[in-house]
Parts: structure tokens; sequence; C-alpha cells
């Protein structure tokens, strides 16, 4: 495997921790809380679906560099690293490539994101449906 380039790796490490501060910056204690509150959730979703697409990044950015097939899905792209080596595997599946893979989803490359969203009776659709 040719070296990959540890400038790149650095900087979307550095990137991921900005991420990961500004979601350490405005999770409330529960999610309740954060149900009920839109500007901090949309600020923890936001920055989530950030830090888990520099780490698929990284991911395509290690796998770039070998002659493995390119993933198939944004879930494979983590599966290569640990058939590397580069992450680190657990006995049964539970490392964290298998924790990365839940993150982005493996349904066509989807994220699914287990955060309560409300649904308010009183809120309105932002755009008019069309008349027909």
């Amino acid at each position: 495997m040719p070296p990959v380039d540890r400038d790149v790796v650095a900087r979307k490490l550095e990137q991921l921790r900005h991420h990961v501060a500004r979601i350490d910056s405005k999770k409330p204690l529960d999610a309740a809380a954060l149900a009920g509150d839109e500007d901090p959730r949309d600020i923890v979703v936001f920055n989530l679906v950030q830090a888990v697409e520099v780490c698929v990044e990284v991911g395509m950015h290690i796998v770039s560099e070998t002659e493995l097939p390119p993933p198939e899905s944004m879930g494979d792209v983590f599966d290569r690293p640990e058939s590397l080596g580069v992450l680190a595997a657990e006995p049964g599946g539970g490392g964290l490539a298998r924790r990365l893979r839940q993150a982005v989803g493996t349904s066509m490359g989807t994220m699914t994101m287990p955060l309560p969203i409300p649904s308010s009776p009183a809120r309105k659709p932002a755009v008019a449906p069309m008349a027909r």
C-alpha cells in the first residue's frame, strides 16, 4: 500500500475535532431537551452529518491508496480500512468500523441518526402544497 498523505489526514482530523467540539458545546444534558429546542438540535445534527462526512473522506483517502476495489456504499468505506488493519477490529465485529457504518447507514448510503425530532401540529409546512 502506498503511503497515505498524512497532511490530508491531519487536516481532516482537525475538521473532525472542530465538528465534535461544536456538538459538545451545543448538546444539552438529555435527549428531551435537545428535542425541545430546534436551534441547538439543528447545530448538533449539522455537525454530526459533517463529522460523519469527514470520516467518510478519510476512509476514501485511505482506500484510494490501495488496490482494493472502490466501496459500493458509504458504509463500505469503513470495511476496507478495517480489512487493512488501519481500523482496529474487535471480536464479534463490534469495532469502530461497525459503529461508523451505523453512523452512515448502509441502505443506499443514506444517513440515519437516532435523534428525536418532535412533530408538532402547530408547525406549518415550509412550502405550501401545489394545487392540482
